[in-house]
């Protein structure tokens, strides 16, 4: 089964949300930095061009008994969508990425009897992180994503085989 997991609640397992269809872009859009100067043609491009935040929208559908239970249902899937905070956004074909992402846009329900979709637009973080798992052992000459935190002094005893 295709589906999300955020806040560590999955659509369908946490919700009975069927992910219907996912727009999530390859490669975020570019800050443009540029100066449009009144009456000349083209632009002025100072380059060094930054990413900007990447959008991911998905399509959540849920088949429920009644329109009361379907309601009731994207309610509780309102309340686990809302956030004040960038927060993991993980999805079932790629499990050891993650997204930050958090809601701005207002999530709208198409409902016909007791069928109900909802688009839900996530503002991301431009880059997907790595899920490296903490019972893993990082070694000297392991390749280790730039973007992960080892701690080395935390007063652990390092011993060094060669």
């Amino acid at each position: 089964m295709n589906g999300l997991t955020y806040k560590g609640k999955h659509n369908y397992t946490d919700f009975k949300l069927i992910l219907q269809s996912l727009s999530r872009p390859v490669l975020p859009a570019l800050r443009k930095r540029e100066l449009v100067i009144p009456g000349k043609h083209g632009v002025y491009d100072f380059g060094g061009n930054t990413f900007d935040t990447r959008a991911i929208s998905v399509l959540l559908q849920y088949l429920g008994a009644s329109i009361e239970d379907m309601r009731l249902e994207f309610r509780d899937a309102a309340a686990w969508l809302t956030s004040s905070a960038y927060l993991p956004l993980t999805f079932d074909d790629e499990p050891d990425k993650y997204y930050l992402a958090k809601i701005y846009d207002p999530v709208g329900l198409e409902s016909l009897r007791r069928i109900g979709k909802a688009t839900v637009q996530f503002e991301c973080q431009p880059f997907a992180l790595y899920v490296v798992t903490s019972a893993e052992d990082v070694y000297l000459d392991d390749d280790v994503p730039l973007d992960l935190d080892i701690w080395l002094d935390s007063g652990d005893d390092y011993t060094i085989s060669l």
